[in-house]
Order: C-alpha cells, then sequence, then structure tokens
C-alpha cells in the first residue's frame, strides 16, 4: 500500500522523490503520528493520502494554529499550516477599502492593496494585449500584459491522461491538464469517487451528496426557511427574488411597486418568518 500511495503522491513513483520520502518517513516516524507539519508539503500529502485509505496508527495531519484536519497548502516559519490560518496571519489593512486580507500589492510607499481592489481600481487596470480590453493584469509576456481570459496554460501531453491540452507545468516532467489536477476521492455518504464540494467531520463529499447533508441545511436569513443556502444566507427562492428585484431595479434605485406583485406565484406567497420557523 505504501509503495502505490507514493506513486500516486509523486505522480508515477519518480525515483529520487520517492526515495526522498521514504528517508522521510524512516528518519522522522513522528510524521505518522501528527507530526507532519514540520515536514515538505509532499511528505504531508503522503500522510494525508495513507490516513485517507485507513492505514492503521497514521493521524490525519492537522493545522498546528487551528488543530483542524484540513489541506495544509501554506507555511509560516517552516509549518505547514491551512489557507485560512496563512491568511489571517498575512492580513493587513488595504489601503482604499481598509479591511484586512493578505495584500496582492502594494504602492510605491509600501502600502498594501487586497486583491479585490487590485482587479477594480481603474489605476490597476491596463489594456490586454490579446483582446484590447481594459482590466486587471493576469500575466505579463513578450506581447504585453494579458487579461485573465486570454491567459491560457500552454499546450503539451498530458503526463496522466496522455492527451494534448492545455497543461500546467508544461515544462516540467509530469505536465497536469485541468482535468487531471482536480483529484477525484470517494465520498463519504455515496462512496463513489468525484470532486470534493465539501468537507465535514466524517470526509469530503461530492455535489450531489452535499445538497441533501445535514451539514448543508441551513435557516435562510430572510424567511427562515431550513434549506441548503444558496447565495449571501439566502435560500434559492429569497436569493432569485433579490437578485430579480436587483436586475428591473432602474439606476435612480427608485422602487417598482409591479415587482411586489410577482411575489405569489404558482407556488402563492412567500411564508412569512414565523410560519416557515414552525413548518
Amino acid at each position: 500500500m505504501l509503495q502505490t500511495v507514493i506513486a500516486e503522491v509523486t505522480g508515477g513513483g519518480q525515483a529520487p522523490a520517492a526515495r526522498r520520502l521514504l528517508w522521510d518517513v524512516q528518519n522522522e516516524p513522528g510524521l505518522l503520528m501528527g507530526q507532519a507539519p514540520h515536514s515538505s508539503p509532499r511528505t504531508v500529502l503522503l500522510v494525508d493520502r495513507l490516513h485517507r485509505v485507513g492505514a492503521e496508527g497514521v493521524s490525519a495531519p492537522k493545522c498546528p494554529h487551528c488543530d483542524r484536519a484540513d489541506r495544509l497548502t501554506h507555511s509560516i516559519k517552516r509549518m505547514r499550516v491551512c489557507g485560512t490560518c496563512y491568511n489571517r496571519a498575512k492580513a493587513e489593512p488595504c489601503k482604499w477599502c481598509g479591511r484586512h486580507r493578505p495584500a496582492a500589492g502594494r504602492e510605491e510607499d509600501g502600502a498594501p492593496i487586497c486583491i479585490k481592489c487590485r482587479r477594480e481600481k481603474p489605476a490597476y487596470q491596463e489594456e490586454c494585449g490579446v483582446c484590447g480590453r481594459l482590466g486587471a493584469v493576469a500575466a505579463r509576456t513578450a506581447d504585453g500584459p494579458l487579461c485573465g481570459v486570454c491567459l491560457k496554460p500552454p499546450v503539451a501531453q498530458c503526463g496522466s491522461c496522455g492527451k494534448l491540452r492545455g497543461c500546467m507545468f508544461a515544462k516540467k516532467d509530469s505536465p497536469r491538464c485541468r482535468a487531471c489536477s482536480i483529484k477525484q476521492e470517494p465520498c463519504t455518504d455515496c462512496g463513489r469517487p468525484s470532486r470534493v464540494t465539501a468537507r465535514a467531520a466524517r470526509g469530503p463529499i461530492c455535489e450531489n451528496c452535499w445538497e441533501k447533508a445535514p451539514e448543508a441545511q441551513e435557516p435562510c436569513q430572510q424567511c427562515r426557511t431550513v434549506e441548503r443556502r444558496f447565495h449571501f444566507g439566502l435560500c434559492r427562492r429569497c436569493a432569485g427574488e433579490r437578485q430579480l428585484r436587483t436586475l428591473l431595479t432602474p439606476p435612480d434605485g427608485q422602487r417598482r411597486p409591479e415587482l411586489d406583485q410577482g411575489r405569489e406565484g404558482p407556488a402563492g406567497p412567500h411564508p412569512p418568518p414565523d410560519l416557515a420557523l414552525s413548518a
């Protein structure tokens, strides 16, 4: 089992990477007992895979800051941590909006700029060298700046499926297309390998099962109906009404009375909060 997991982690069992992983496990037995955050990203991935396949005595890697069994995708002072703790540790007040977020860029005086302001502020937008549209710069090439739409990964033969597609890591030994880069895992509820939509305390959950999972059922902030919230804490019906009202409201913001007449459709009027709670 160990050899199979190592081959999966190293992208086919590359000899140098496999040897380093085996040395880490041999020299530091504590890696399998909760000390994985002190090691390299590939070692953390190895321990996580061993835990998921049911290896006896292997503990799931936990973030040393929040103690949650989450993906340890970042590092702080050579310690592997989850993305939430990393963003919280690196957050600074943005120069424009004032919100505490990780800095996506800095002004000449060193003032931090969050990713949202960097994308939306006209001062940071440039004309794309391909489509000519004015927007945020996703990458710079010899032909000029490129927007996120025109930025495409280079075409290469995927090291997993063997097809010629736009691949990440195209200049390395193991290029991966987008489809193969999205790892599938067995769903905890249905057992079928699929893309992970959410991770509950009991394990990964696919999109179909998450729709009915108890963890996804929360009261709507407007009508208090308990179901999967769809948009900004609202159920599907309340979110649809809000978006429709936004689209049909004129620029002056004046409320249109005829919009209220559409609330009583084929399903009847929207139930008041007290009825929704007692249902």
